[in-house]
């Protein structure tokens, strides 16, 4: 969400799509309307410098940053630099990226291995709030299930017949998504019943905002996607993960991402197409024995905050530091 005291501007844009459809023309003539309006909106607020996020939705601003001789910074999240981000560096004065491994797929005088800033709430997070929000009492590790802000249907799909196993184990937090949470809580009881499993160790949410950075700091263990932004504030806060990523991202980068970071023994994963319930109980399982390692190996990567990195390069296109 955007602070109101920040305004805000709306530019047209288009979508490329790497497959044939009726919309491309569409979003043909979209691309140059945005960055006339945007090249507009640049000489009326006259920035010193544009900080870009890359992906479509940058393109008009970057290029119309470009032709008003506005320093242009970008940056990259994830392990594969998509179409847009490769075309948009050169316009651009650095691009900092948050895999190491790809500084080479950008200009050697403009990318700047940074890593990703991580949320002011994450680095306040607390176990002691986190805690009094979900009501836990008793001994059992938190285990932390998501599939980011919307859910995970196919998560969801393999977690349900494995919950009474694992609510044996843990305290259960399941993010399940706001538009799947009423089925799931449905689906609940009969999957326990017969169990001998009560539900004093398991909590459901459609979405948890807020309070996220502190139950996930209380979090002895996360099964979620693999988006570079969730695992970097897992990262930080040190917890082993064991990763699913979204079999539709684009380029593939989620699997990308998650193949990178289990390279560098710093996660567990597995495809989705993979996977059964009993297979991710099982995965779950060696995770949480691996947990020691997985964290070891996390508290020796080199950046585990990008905040002050990419700031100094934006301070620094700039001219402000």
């Amino acid at each position: 969400m955007v602070p109101r005291s920040i305004p805000m501007y709306h530019v047209p844009v288009g979508k490329m799509r790497s497959y044939k459809s009726v919309w491309n023309i569409v979003d043909l003539f979209k691309i140059p309307l945005g960055i006339i309006k945007a090249f507009w909106i640049i000489r009326r607020f006259r920035p010193d410098v544009i900080f870009a996020k890359g992906g479509y939705v940058s393109l008009p601003t970057v290029v119309a940053g470009w032709l008003a001789k506005v320093p242009v910074v970008m940056h990259d999240s994830d392990s594969v630099p998509g179409r847009t981000n490769l075309y948009l560096a050169r316009f651009a004065n650095k691009v900092g990226v948050n895999f190491a491994e790809i500084v080479g797929k950008y200009p050697p005088d403009k990318a700047v291995y940074t890593g990703l800033p991580i949320r002011p709430e994450f680095k306040k997070a607390s176990v002691a709030r986190a805690k009094k929000f979900l009501k836990y009492q008793g001994s059992k590790p938190i285990l932390l299930v998501t599939g980011a802000s919307s859910g995970a249907h196919n998560i969801n799909k393999m977690v349900l017949p494995i919950l009474p196993q694992l609510l044996k184990e843990y305290f259960v937090v399941w993010q399940c998504g706001e538009r799947n949470v009423e089925e799931m809580e449905i689906a609940i009881s009969p999957s326990l019943q017969g169990r001998g499993t009560r539900t004093e160790n398991l909590r459901v949410y459609g979405f948890i905002n807020q309070e996220m950075s502190d139950v996930m700091k209380a979090a002895d263990l996360i099964v979620s996607r693999a988006s570079a932004t969730n695992v970097a504030e897992a990262f930080y806060l040190k917890k082993p993960c064991f990763l699913i990523p979204l079999p539709w991202a684009a380029q593939n980068h989620q699997v990308e991402n998650a193949r990178l970071w289990a390279k560098k023994g710093l996660v567990r994963y597995k495809e989705e197409r993979s996977l059964t319930p009993e297979k991710l109980l099982v995965e779950i399982e060696k995770t949480w024995k691996e947990r020691k390692k997985l964290v070891k190996n996390i508290g020796g990567l080199e950046v585990l905050d990008g905040t002050k990195r990419v700031a100094a390069m934006i301070r620094g296109a700039a001219g402000r530091y």
